[in-house]
């Protein structure tokens, strides 16, 4: 992951354990996000937020998942031989793909 910090000031903590991202008090779970930016505001009382305010306090970006061809069983019936298809499923997240944009609060909150 890469963390790049933006202008001068108080920026929020941010920590990554497994595929949890932590940027200030708030935890975006990388697995359950689409690919793309997304962005994390600050609120009236200095808390980072997904609900867009008049403060940008970071960006995540998320690398699109390359596709991966795995088999699968459909039609399983009781006493019956499954059919295995080959269907396209996402792969791994690639952590070290991930990029946190942070800008100074105005609340100076850290």
């Amino acid at each position: 992951m890469r963390i790049e910090r933006i202008g001068e000031g108080s920026v929020w903590d941010v920590t990554l354990s497994g595929n949890s991202l932590r940027v200030g008090g708030l935890v975006l779970d990388l697995e359950a996000l689409p690919p793309g930016t997304h962005f994390i505001y600050e609120d009236a009382s200095g808390e980072a937020t997904l609900e867009a305010t008049d403060w940008l306090g970071a960006e995540v970006y998320i690398p699109p998942r390359e596709q991966v061809l795995v088999e699968e069983p459909v039609g399983v019936l009781e006493g019956e031989e499954p059919t295995v298809m080959a269907v396209l499923r996402p792969g791994p997240l690639k952590l070290n793909l991930v990029s946190v944009r942070l800008f100074a609060l105005r609340g100076g909150a850290g």
